[in-house]
C-alpha cells in the first residue's frame, strides 16, 4: 500500500477517501479493521466519527508486520466486529455492510467462500480497488527521504499493481468501486447504502400494513350494516298506520 501510483500513496489516498465518505454518512455505526497478512480491529463500531478519523490518522503499515493481503483474516475480524455489538442494537431492521479497500494483490483466501461467509452472516460486502493495473515499483524511505525501491531475493525491483478480479468477486453481492489516479467512485457509496435502507424499510412497513388493516375494515362494514337496519326500523315506526280504502276519523274542536 506504499506504492505511489495514486497520490501521495495508496494508503494515504485510502485514508482521505474514507474521511470524505464519513461526511456522507448519517446515523450509522462505523468501525475500522486493519489488515495485511493479518488483521485486527483498530476501532470498534461507533457513532463517533471523530474517533474513527483519529484511528485512521495513526494507521500505518508497521502495525501489521506480516505482508500480504489476507482476506480470510479480514473477513473473520469484520464479522467479529459486528458480533461485539449488543443484542439490542442488532435488530432485523439494521443493515450490515462492509467496505473492503485494497489493491487485491497477493491475496490469501478463497474469495467465493468468503463472500458466502459474509452473506450467511447477513453482511453486504462492498469493495474498492486502489491503484493502477499497470504496476509501479514500491518506494523505500528513510527519515522521509527516498532511498530506493523494494527488491526481491534475486535483487529485482518489485512491482505492485491493482488486482481487480479478487475484489470484484468478494463484493459480488454489493458493489465494486475504483480509486484511481485522478478519480474515485467511492463517493457513491452513501447513496447506495441509503437506497438499501429504504428498500428494506418499505418492505417492513408494507408487511405490517397488510396484516393489520383487515379486522378494522370488517368491523367498520359491520357497523355500517347495523346502522342501516336501525334507520329502516325507525322509518317504519314513524309512518302512520293507514288502511287503504278506509275512512279515517277526524276530530274537531268544539
Amino acid at each position: 500500500m506504499q506504492a505511489e501510483d495514486v497520490s501521495p500513496n495508496r494508503l494515504q489516498r485510502d485514508k482521505n477517501e474514507v474521511k470524505k465518505l464519513l461526511d456522507g454518512l448519517k446515523g450509522d455505526r462505523v468501525g475500522l479493521v486493519l489488515f495485511a497478512g493479518d488483521a485486527f480491529i483498530q476501532c470498534p463500531l461507533t457513532t463517533d466519527f471523530g474517533a474513527v478519523r483519529l484511528f485512521l490518522d495513526v494507521a500505518d503499515p508497521s502495525m501489521i508486520p506480516t505482508p500480504g493481503t489476507n482476506f480470510t483474516a479480514a473477513t473473520q475480524m469484520a464479522i467479529r466486529a459486528f458480533e461485539s455489538v449488543d443484542e439490542k442494537a442488532r435488530t432485523k431492521q439494521t443493515s450490515r455492510a462492509v467496505l473492503v479497500i485494497s489493491d487485491g494483490e497477493n491475496h490469501v483466501g478463497d474469495v467465493d467462500a468468503l463472500a458466502r461467509e459474509f452473506r450467511e452472516a447477513g453482511v453486504t460486502v462492498f469493495t474498492a480497488g486502489v491503484g493502477e493495473t499497470s504496476g509501479v515499483p514500491i518506494p523505500l524511505y528513510t527519515r522521509g527521504r527516498l532511498t530506493g525501491y523494494k527488491r526481491n531475493e534475486a535483487n529485482e525491483v518489485v512491482s505492485s499493481r491493482l488486482e481487480e478480479d479478487a475484489l470484484k468477486a468478494l463484493g459480488r453481492n454489493g458493489a465494486y468501486f475504483r480509486i484511481a489516479r485522478t478519480s474515485s467512485t467511492l463517493s457513491q457509496l452513501p447513496d447506495v447504502l441509503d437506497r438499501m435502507e429504504k428498500t428494506e424499510f418499505s418492505a417492513d412497513v408494507f408487511e405490517e400494513y397488510e396484516e393489520r388493516y383487515q379486522w378494522p375494515l370488517a368491523l367498520g362494514l359491520l357497523l355500517l350494516l347495523v346502522e342501516s337496519l336501525i334507520v329502516d326500523r325507525r322509518k317504519k315506526a314513524e309512518e302512520p298506520n293507514v288502511i287503504p280504502g278506509a275512512i279515517q276519523p277526524l276530530t274537531r274542536k268544539a
